[in-house]
């Protein structure tokens, strides 16, 4: 279960940050992968604070 949630919440920041920025799903998703990346951080959690700040 916890894989189809982290899936989910990945997915939902890829989508909020693919409108954000005009970009394609394949570029949101190498961005949040760069920042997660970036920060020594799994993906779920850079994408969990993304979703987090947009409700």
């Amino acid at each position: 279960m916890l894989a189809l949630t982290d899936g989910r919440e990945i997915s939902a920041a890829v989508g909020m940050l693919a409108e954000r920025h005009q970009r394609t799903i394949d570029q949101a998703f190498s961005a949040l992968r760069v920042m997660a990346r970036s920060e020594s951080r799994r993906l779920v959690e850079v994408a969990s604070e993304i979703t987090s700040r947009s409700r």
